[in-house]
Parts: structure tokens; C-alpha cells; sequence
């Protein structure tokens, strides 16, 4: 096997960029690409169902599509192989056969659509990638938008505090701000709020002696609202309410 090449079968839901990215790769590293499109072209994939080895996919490709397919020059890209099952297991023959060509195959419910009973997955012979779609935070990035993806951290971490108050927590839970969140991702976001005085943050301390900094524990913090009246506005909590509260605790 060339350098261990093996093709590239690139998994993910509809829409989220897959056929974009393979052709816009074939156009900027290649000299030429061979796009097939096994869903809007069915007649493509009757060509499969005879031989799928590597030698006669290139040469049924070469004609079908009137172009050259030169090794390492020509990117070949199997769009929706999910609909020609043939084609899927065709993969297997160019990573053992032919691994100097350059393929790359994309398919929508790959693991529902194909017919394993009758057809066999190339396991082991494939190189596996899933696309997912792109979160707001990476569209703000695409579209030159850094300061308001910032910006929008800030008010998640804000946003996070009732919950974190709210929780019988011994630190602050970046968790809360919503799944999957880490300290690398809003560490600025919180110290922003601190600077600006709406949250004071305070340290869990290993032991109560002089001097405090030096005992305390810097991944253990928890945050407050620095002034009642943003913490009553934010909580929805009328004077009136918040009054009877207090008075409840004092009882």
C-alpha cells in the first residue's frame, strides 16, 4: 500500500458542507477532479454492479466522463455513495489495489442506509471522518465576527449565574453554561464581568490563615451579583417578593 493511503469516506447528516468541501479541496490541490454524484446521476452506478475493482471503476470513470484520471493529479470524489452500494464497497479494491489514486467518497445515514446482509462495509480499508454542522460561535468565525462571538460568551457566562447560585455547588460549573463548555473558552468572558463590577468572584481558601493567598484554590471560585438590584432584575424578583424572603430568613 503507497504510503498507507487509504480513500477518505467522509460521514455526516445532509447539509452541512460535505460535497462544498470536496470539491472546493479537488479545485485547490488538484489539477483536475472527477465528480460523480451517485444520486442525481443513477445511471453512473449501473456501471458498478458488474466489476468494482479499481482498474475498471477508473476506466468506466475515464470514459463516462471524457477526462484523464492521472494518479495524484486527479482528485476522484464519490458524492452520496450511499445510494449505489457498490460503489461503497468499491473502496475496498482502491485502497488494497490502487492506492495511488486520490478518492473521496461522502455519504448522508451511511450506518441505515446500506445493506450490510448484502454488501460488505469497507472496514479497516477506509479512512473515516465525520463533518458535523458548524455551531453559531464557528459562523461568527467564518463570517470575520470575533468580537461578537466574544461578546456572546460574555452573556453566556452571565446568563449561567441564577443556575450557578441555585446549585449546591462548592465551585463555579462551566458546565451550567451550557454543555461541553471549558474554562479556556470563557475564562476572558468572566474576567470581563469581574472588571466590569457586575460579579464579584470569590476564591475557596484551603485554610482561614494570613496571608489568604496563599492558601487559596484557583480552579475552585464561585460567582455573586455584586448588586441586588441586577440580581433581582435578573431573577425576575420584585422588591416586594425579595423583602418577604429576607424576612422569612430572619424569622
Amino acid at each position: 500500500m503507497l504510503n498507507g493511503r487509504m480513500p477518505l469516506l467522509i460521514y455526516g447528516a445532509r447539509q452541512v458542507g460535505k460535497t462544498f468541501e470536496m470539491r472546493e479541496f479537488g479545485a485547490l490541490y488538484y489539477k483536475n477532479t472527477i465528480y460523480v454524484n451517485f444520486e442525481t446521476d443513477e445511471r453512473i452506478g449501473k456501471y458498478f454492479e458488474t466489476d468494482i475493482h479499481a482498474d475498471h471503476v477508473i476506466s468506466v470513470l475515464e470514459k463516462y466522463y471524457q477526462a484523464k484520471i492521472v494518479p495524484e493529479n486527479t482528485l476522484i470524489i464519490f458524492d452520496e455513495i450511499q445510494m449505489c452500494e457498490r460503489a461503497l464497497t468499491s473502496l475496498k479494491y482502491f485502497s488494497e489495489e490502487a492506492p495511488e489514486y486520490h478518492v473521496m467518497a461522502a455519504g448522508s445515514l451511511l450506518g441505515v442506509a446500506v445493506n450490510r446482509e448484502k454488501y460488505s462495509f469497507p472496514v479497516g480499508k477506509v479512512q473515516m471522518l465525520t463533518m458535523y454542522p458548524m455551531d453559531l460561535e464557528e459562523v461568527l468565525w467564518a463570517k470575520g465576527k470575533q468580537m461578537l462571538a466574544d461578546t456572546i460568551r460574555i452573556f453566556e457566562a452571565y446568563d449561567s449565574l441564577p443556575a450557578q447560585l441555585a446549585k449546591d455547588a462548592k465551585k463555579f460549573q462551566y458546565k451550567l453554561i451550557k454543555s461541553g463548555a471549558r474554562a479556556s473558552q470563557y475564562g476572558d468572558a468572566i474576567d470581563w464581568l469581574i472588571r466590569a463590577g457586575i460579579v464579584n468572584k470569590c476564591m475557596k481558601c484551603s485554610q482561614g490563615f494570613y496571608p489568604v493567598a496563599a492558601y487559596q484554590d484557583v480552579s475552585a471560585f464561585k460567582l455573586y451579583y455584586s448588586d441586588m438590584g441586577i440580581m433581582s432584575a435578573r431573577l425576575g424578583m420584585t422588591l416586594e417578593a425579595l423583602q418577604g424572603n429576607v424576612k422569612r430568613e430572619i424569622m
